[in-house]
């Protein structure tokens, strides 16, 4: 009945966020140098997040146990495809987990208590940390250091402003908080990450090569907003001095 059951689930969801062709996987920006934009990856998070939601409000709860930046795909339109459903885990009530796949992850996305395999807990909060860091990636064009290593050593992970200073606090915050060592310190599950991280915002696919709308500088970081102020001002102060 479970088996039968995960197969509607993902049936429905397919249908819903999974059959967009052709796509752009991630791994293709995260090969250069320069930064993914901030509202580029926020509007993905969004995506994620609300497909996520989707997926810890069945019954029982799925968990995709490998979100990683290689496991995200994205369209032209800007439509975000999550993929590699190979570690999908229900969630039986009374806590039970059921492995549909047996398997860990991957190392660098994978929370602490995922290495137990069955031993060990997972819930809702274990793909939150994986999520947290697949945007620390996409946001650094970095890997974050490990689970393992980060309890063996809290400083391993660099802070995300210290490597992309354009990322907002806000981000900043709200992506730590998702990857917080033990599960009793992230958030309860992912509609109050997207809240930190999004507010009330809804998410709408956003063409990759789509200039920014006012609407999205409104939205942006006050500080990010005053750099870009004076540089508009440099760059019309140069214009107008040019034009005399």
């Amino acid at each position: 009945m479970l088996q039968n059951g995960i197969e509607n689930v993902e049936t429905d969801f397919h249908k819903w966020f999974y059959q967009v062709s052709p796509n752009i996987q991630f791994r293709y920006s995260l090969h250069f140098s320069n930064f993914l934009f901030e509202l580029n990856v926020l509007n993905w998070a969004g995506q994620l997040a609300d497909a996520l939601i989707y997926l810890h409000s069945q019954e029982p709860p799925i968990l995709h146990r490998d979100i990683k930046p290689s496991n995200l795909k994205v369209t032209p339109n800007g439509l975000l495809k999550l993929v590699d459903f190979g570690l999908v885990k229900l969630l039986a009530p009374g806590e039970v987990t059921i492995t549909i796949l047996q398997g860990q992850g991957t190392a660098l996305y994978t929370p602490l208590e995922q290495y137990g395999g069955d031993s060990g807990h997972t819930d809702v909060r274990s793909d939150l940390y994986a999520f947290g860091a697949t945007l620390y990636h996409l946001l650094t064009n970095q890997a974050p250091a490990d689970a393992r290593e980060r309890f063996l050593n809290p400083q391993s992970l660099i802070p995300l402003r210290q490597i992309n200073p354009d990322v907002s606090l806000k981000t900043e915050k709200a992506v730590l908080w998702a990857m917080s060592i033990h599960p009793d310190e992230r958030p309860e599950n992912v509609a109050r990450f997207r809240q930190s991280l999004l507010g009330d915002t809804p998410t709408i696919p956003r063409p990759i090569s789509k200039s920014l709308t006012i609407r999205e500088l409104a939205r942006m970081d006050p500080e990010r907003m005053l750099i870009y102020s004076a540089i508009g001002l440099a760059i019309l102060t140069m214009v107008i001095t040019l034009a005399r």
